[in-house]
């Protein structure tokens, strides 16, 4: 009996004592007991301090536990509850004023990593509470965050305000709740300064560790853009395109240990179907139309890196102006796909076309532009870098003033450093129309290469006419501040060899100029310099040097042979080209119906001053010569004088022209011909050429007796041997090409009334041009050349 007695008394002090020690040592005590009581949900307390015990409600100042492997420690906590709550293990509810959460390492958390993300959400379903409120969460992880954290149970609701510690205006409102096992429903609000940058409904479903994610999201982009760590990437960027609704679908898969983005579907859409883009910066806009929806997917890998996303097709409309530039194209952009291996260096690769309806740059300007090509922007970090393997720009209308050309160009490896400012392409033309009246270029082609920086722009250019004659440009010009500075190009034409098979004309043809060479070497080579000038408008200088060695060739129903000369002259403003003083050339041969031979000269001009000098020809003629001693066009005045003087030309070589075998004449005269040239044509008058001492004969046989007739009779018998000693003529040459010479001949025939003296008044008449055309008649030019050019 006395055993028993003590065995009871045993049993009573036990809860006794433990009721005892919970209420003279809570801090003790409690922890053990509420492991025991929490094991179930993976939190383990680590201690507990200022602990107050009522009937209805415990309070505390401190506690610190393990959940999930995260060091929790909670600040001023209450805890309600009743007694029958108590006896089924459940609280009221649970209040606390601050918690700060601290992730720890690897190593030192006790094991979440294996759990999916279903066993991790079960121990908040099953919290042994009906409520649970957090006035400041603080979790000191990467990046830091602060929140606000209300839980419910049964069913199990989540709502509260997530803010970051590097942006306290930011704010990330949000509301959950389990509509089903596993399933929730919600909404999130982003704010800034308690302006609403956009809200979203969701839903969310978990399977094992996977989950999915539906938004509808409104946005706010005025708003957006006032966001302080937007405003510098945005600045200057304005965008009009109402309120916009971006649909999402997500999934995420292996979220508690290396998470990855299964799958992306956006759909970015506004009522109007439309967003325009504009940026402004100084003097320049650029303003973009686009088409909406837009729809991406994507997916990423492990972790969230390889990130990729796609966006099948874009179009819009881009208008840009600047100081000096413009343009107004419709642009369609496919397979557009950007690709993160490791954020934040990303890459986006597309295919644009950009249908150019107008554009401007400086005085170049045209229509009905197109830019098509595959592109990759590169990013990484600050770094930005646009590039292509291959580009097509078709320019059909190249406008300068009055002319029109058209090109179309194939850029290759294209580099644009955005940061940096600079540019680089290989390029060539697969068609080139200078776009010059009467000009015909033979399959030209322009290539070569062009760099530009934020400083200067350089290009390296070839130009091939008919894959033989080569010319090389090469193209430096300074900017400054954006505007272009002082430049320079230097253009070497390599030395071109004519022959019959790769003459000038296989090369290049112009309408109203009748040429070609067939025989000969061209080479030459300028520079141009230019400069800004206060005033506006550029100065221009450079030297220029042509070189043309036994060139030959057909000008229209003439040839001429062994052309030799050194061009040389300096660019001027104007522009206009002016020689280094007299220049030198020769010609071995000029036929134009009459034969001139061994022609040289000196020549110097001022295009820009419209002046054009010629001094010292001489060139033999009709047996003699043809002198000119000095010349001075000038293009602005309404009439030009020249002074031609014919030395020694003989007689009997002049009426060999003629062809009549009935005449002989023998002598040689000398005079000068007054040229007057005028817009209307070349007029001679009062040329005067006289015969040389001791004069000549003239020798006409007649193939009849002019019987009957007793003048002609006579004027027969006195030149059958005219002997003459003196012979003057006048010359007068009109703008229609008729010449009339008034010869005045005195002389004798021996044989003709014993020798008495005669004078004879002669007048010729004939059309030059037409003359002349007689005299090439029934001569093939090319064969006549050919020869001449063997005889060298």
């Amino acid at each position: 009996m006395k055993g028993l007695l003590i065995l009871l008394t045993i049993l009573l002090l036990v809860p006794l004592l433990l009721l005892g020690t919970i209420l003279l040592a809570p801090s003790i005590a409690l922890p053990p007991l509420a492991n025991l009581w929490l094991v179930e949900s993976g939190i383990q307390v680590k201690s507990l301090e200022g602990v107050h015990l009522g009937w209805r409600e415990t309070s505390a100042s401190g506690v610190q536990f393990d959940a999930q492997g995260m060091l929790v420690d909670v600040g001023d906590v209450g805890l309600s509850y009743r007694l029958r709550q108590l006896l089924t293990g459940k609280l009221n509810g649970i209040t606390i004023d601050t918690v700060s959460v601290t992730p720890r390492t690897t190593e030192a958390a006790t094991g979440p990593g294996d759990r999916v993300l279903e066993e991790l959400l079960a121990p908040l379903s099953g919290l042994p509470l009906t409520s649970l409120s957090v006035g400041e969460l603080r979790y000191k992880g990467n990046p830091e965050l602060t929140a606000e954290l209300s839980v419910t149970t049964a069913p199990l609701q989540l709502s509260g305000r997530l803010t970051s510690a590097e942006n306290a205006s930011q704010a990330l409102a949000f509301s959950l709740q389990e509509t089903a096992p596993r399933q929730f429903t919600g909404n999130l609000t982003a704010t800034t300064a308690e302006e609403e940058l956009l809200s979203a409904d969701l839903e969310a479903t978990v399977q094992n560790d996977d989950l999915n994610v539906v938004l509808e999201t409104n946005l706010n982009l005025d708003v957006l853009q006032a966001v302080p760590d937007l405003a510098s990437f945005l600045e200057g960027v304005a965008v009009d395109s109402g309120p916009l609704r971006l649909d999402s679908r997500l999934r995420l898969q292996s979220l508690s240990s290396e998470p990855s983005l299964a799958e992306l579907d956006l759909t970015l859409d506004n009522a109007l179907s439309s967003a325009r883009v504009a940026w402004q910066q100084a003097e320049s806009s650029l303003s973009a139309l686009l088409t909406l929806p837009l729809q991406i997917t994507g997916s990423s890998g492990t972790n969230l890196q390889n990130l990729s996303l796609l966006l099948n097709r874009m179009a819009g409309q881009v208008t840009f102006n600047s100081g000096t530039a413009s343009l107004q194209s419709d642009l369609t952009a496919e397979q557009l796909e950007l690709s993160c291996p490791e954020l934040p260096v990303c890459n986006l690769t597309l295919t644009a076309d950009l249908a150019i309806a107008e554009w401007q740059a400086g005085p170049v300007s045209g229509n009905a532009a197109r830019l098509t090509g595959p592109y990759t922007l590169a990013i990484d970090g600050a770094v930005t870098r646009l590039s292509s393997p291959s580009i097509s720009l078709n320019l059909p209308e190249i406008r300068i003033d009055d002319q029109v050309a058209a090109a179309e160009i194939q850029l290759r490896n294209l580099l644009v450093d955005l940061p940096g400012q600079t540019l680089s392409s290989d390029f060539a033309t697969t068609r080139l129309d200078p776009g010059i009246e009467g000009l015909t270029l033979n399959n030209p082609g322009l290539e070569g290469r062009l760099t530009a920086g934020s400083t200067a722009l350089s290009a390296d250019l070839t130009l091939n006419l008919n894959n033989r004659l080569q010319a090389t440009l090469q193209i430096e010009q300074a900017l400054a501040d954006g505007s272009p500075g002082n430049g320079s190009a230097k253009l070497t034409l390599q030395n071109y060899v004519f022959t019959d098979s790769f003459n000038l004309a296989s090369l290049v043809s112009y309408a109203g100029l009748d040429l070609d060479l067939v025989a000969g070497s061209l080479d030459g080579d300028a520079t141009i310099n230019w400069q800004p000038g206060d005033d506006g408008n550029w100065r221009l200088s450079g030297p220029l040097h042509v070189a043309l060695n036994e060139v030959s060739g057909i000008v229209a129903d003439s040839f001429f042979v062994g052309l030799d000369t050194e061009l040389r002259a300096g660019i001027t403003d104007g522009p206009g080209l002016a020689s280094d003083g007299l220049l030198d050339a020769t010609l071995a041969t000029v036929d134009v119906g009459l034969p001139l031979n061994r022609i040289d000269w000196r020549y110097g001009f001022d295009t820009r001053a419209g002046l054009y000098n010629l001094r010292d020809l001489h060139t033999d003629l009709l047996g003699g010569s043809l002198q000119i001693a000095d010349f001075q066009y000038d293009i602005n005045a309404s009439q030009n004088r020249l002074q031609v003087a014919l030395v020694n030309l003989d007689l009997a070589t002049i009426v060999a022209l003629a062809n009549y075998p009935n005449l002989q004449v023998s002598g040689a005269i000398s005079g000068y011909i007054p040229l007057l040239i005028a817009p209307g044509g070349i007029t001679v008058e009062q040329g005067l050429v006289s015969a040389l001492n001791p004069g000549g004969s003239i020798r006409y046989t007649a193939n009849s007796t002019a019987i009957g007739n007793a003048g002609l009779e006579l004027i027969n018998q006195a030149l059958s041997n005219y002997q003459f000693d003196n012979l003057d003529s006048e010359v007068s040459y009109d703008e229609n090409g008729e010449l009339e010479m008034a010869v005045h001949l005195k002389g004798r025939n021996p044989e003709f009334e014993d020798g008495r003296r005669i004078n004879l008044n002669v007048t010729i008449s004939d059309n030059i041009p037409t003359l002349l055309e007689s005299l090439q008649a029934g001569r093939v030019i090319t064969e006549r050349l050919e020869q001449r050019l063997n005889s060298q």
